[in-house]
């Protein structure tokens, strides 16, 4: 399989620590499936979430935790391991006590690898592994333990480059998913970043 290549940016929303942690707590959240309906149902930011993925790895389900909407690039998540992943098991959701959009990290046995916009993550809110719940007040650092931090979200159209500041633009050839910089469509300057 060919290396593909991991485009880097200048963040664009880096969440703050907040200097008190609230306690964890149990909201009901009817029919609240995305990070869209639960920022629109409790009135919170993207920012202010943690959005889980299921996959599979050696046969065991592995949690997944992005910020907000962040989508996780599966060649950043290969290099977390020698094994591969199985891609995000829709169905393995159900065998942990909950649907896709009520799985979240507190309560989960087993493998957790977030993104690393999350490390310094609290008052969070994230599944509660229970289908119409969520919880609030998540402090990762506190009520997650065995957390691993990797950079695995996908840059997004519109971010900064890393090198120059230009915006990244998407271009997607043979099945790779590029992002070059706007100087390098018009072939000014090289500033990609595999």
């Amino acid at each position: 399989m060919p290396l593909m290549p991991k485009s880097l940016s200048r963040l664009p929303k880096v969440p703050v620590r907040h200097p008190e942690s609230k306690a964890v707590y149990e909201i009901s959240t009817p029919d609240v499936k995305s990070i869209d309906e639960l920022c629109s149902f409790l009135k919170i930011k993207e920012h202010e979430t943690a959005k889980s993925r299921v996959y599979i790895h050696n046969g065991k389900p592995v949690l997944v935790l992005m910020l907000g909407n962040d989508e996780v690039n599966e060649t950043k998540l290969t290099c977390c391991s020698a094994e591969k992943f199985a891609g995000s098991s829709r169905g393995a959701e159900g065998s942990l006590g909950a649907d896709a959009g009520s799985i979240g990290p507190i309560g989960f046995d087993g493998r957790i690898i977030a993104d690393k916009l999350l490390k310094e993550g609290n008052n969070l809110f994230s599944g509660a592994n229970k289908n119409d719940y969520h919880l609030g007040g998540i402090d990762l650092r506190r009520d997650v333990h065995k957390l691993e931090y990797h950079d695995l979200r996908i840059v997004e159209r519109g971010e900064e480059c890393i090198r120059c500041g230009s915006q990244l633009t998407y271009l997607r050839r043979l099945n790779w998913d590029i992002f070059l910089n706007s100087d390098e469509i018009l072939g000014s300057t090289r500033c990609y970043v595999p």
